[in-house]
């Protein structure tokens, strides 16, 4: 079975006219069967658009369109903020990953090397 995609507007038309047949004395599975629809479906639809009218609808829609722009634009400063913060903690990691990867990739270097190029092992060997 195809799944159809109602409008605001047309779920509302459906939802007064299964209540105007539950008043005429039809059950709610008579109805939702009528015009198509699965009695959990109607349920739910009710859930949602209890008692609003059509313009209420497309308020409440605007509303949580707006509302999703606004949680994304909130995401995307928070990241930003977040990228500047850390920025000079970042530069420090990347210039001591530098340092190390110099040392270390040259095929002449080993650890011991590293600790007898500090400048007081330099003065020690100009003396010996």
């Amino acid at each position: 079975m195809s799944k159809r995609r109602y409008t605001s507007e047309q779920i509302i038309g459906l939802l007064r006219e299964v209540d105007v047949n539950v008043l005429q004395g039809k059950t709610v599975g008579q109805i939702c069967r009528e015009i198509g629809i699965a009695e959990q479906t109607y349920y739910r639809w009710r859930k949602e658009y209890c008692g609003m009218k059509t313009f209420q609808v497309k308020r409440l829609k605007d509303l949580e369109k707006e509302n999703s722009y606004l949680k994304k634009a909130v995401a995307e400063l928070t990241l930003d903020k977040l990228i500047l913060i850390g920025a000079p903690a970042l530069v420090v990691v990347l210039v001591i990953i530098g340092v190390l990867w110099f040392y270390l990739a040259r095929p002449d270097t080993n650890i011991t090397r590293l600790k007898s190029d500090t400048p007081a092992a330099m003065i020690e060997k100009k003396n010996l």
